[in-house]
């Protein structure tokens, strides 16, 4: 135990260095000004981000001399292309639950038509006399079954949270690493092995990560108060998550290659040459 509380602490300073790893990167005022620029455009600044902080976790992964990833304009496109489609994913992963609970008949109109049918019912059983259960009795097991459905769909959503955000943040890593992408979130089996082999590194990351918010938060609460600094909130909540996070992954994807053993693949070559700057 005491060697894992003292591995977790090594790990959470490595980690914590991800907020300030950026300063320490030579050129780093030279790959900042588009990414700054970017925290002001909605919508496509996260876009933009997700696929630079892809280029970032490969970059590190592989142990490039440079990681900061470059923000010339020639690279955007990029940048662009790899954010939409880890976009694209991130909704295919989370249209299942939504899917699963439809299907289920838990939600939407069809549940609703349920609902009004079963009352329907009931009205015309009890007038005709041959309804035995009295509207008391009605009504507590309709509500019992309006509390057990959105039960149900509450458990379904978030066993699917829970279940899909480190799986998915291991399929990213791989793709990062092997530019893979349909193959690393195919890869089931290799990602839960990855998961439970790294259990307590994910749970001090995410720990991690509200810790970040809290920080970020607090940052943004003394900007706003001095008015004139306001604007360079968005470029603390939205770039630093970024290279925060990147950099976090950055050190998952060099445990990975580490553990299994990986060697740079032919798509993940070229996935390094788009990105190169």
């Amino acid at each position: 135990m005491a060697k894992l509380i003292d591995r977790l602490f090594e790990e959470a300073r490595a980690f914590l260095y991800s907020l300030v790893f950026p300063f320490h990167e030579k050129g780093f005022w030279n790959k900042t000004p588009v990414f700054i620029l970017a925290a002001f455009v909605p919508f496509l600044n996260i876009i933009i981000l997700r696929g630079w902080r892809v280029e970032l976790t490969h970059r590190m992964g592989w142990n490039y001399e440079q990681i900061l990833p470059s923000s010339s304009l020639s690279k955007m496109l990029s940048y662009v292309f790899k954010g939409i489609k880890l976009w694209i994913v991130t909704g295919l992963y989370l249209i299942v639950p939504a899917i699963l609970i439809y299907k289920l008949g838990l939600r939407g109109t069809g549940n609703m038509i349920r609902y009004f049918q079963e009352l329907f019912y009931f009205l015309v059983d009890y007038f005709n006399g041959t309804n035995s259960q009295g509207i008391i009795g009605f009504g507590l097991s309709w509500l019992f079954r309006i509390i057990f459905r959105g039960i149900l769909v509450f458990l379904i959503e978030n066993i699917w949270l829970v279940l899909y955000i480190p799986m998915y943040r291991i399929a990213m890593i791989r793709y990062a690493l092997t530019g893979k992408l349909i193959y690393s979130h195919l890869a089931v089996v290799k990602n839960f092995k990855f998961l439970m082999r790294n259990i307590w590194t994910f749970l001090l990351l995410y720990g991690l990560f509200f810790l970040d918010s809290v920080i970020k938060f607090l940052v943004s609460l003394v900007l706003t108060m001095t008015v004139i600094l306001v604007p360079l909130i968005p470029v603390i909540t939205i770039f630093v998550s970024y290279w925060s996070s990147g950099y976090d992954f950055g050190l998952l994807a060099q445990r990975m290659v580490k553990q299994e053993g990986l060697e740079q693949t032919k798509e993940g070559r070229q996935l390094g040459k788009s990105f190169q700057g």
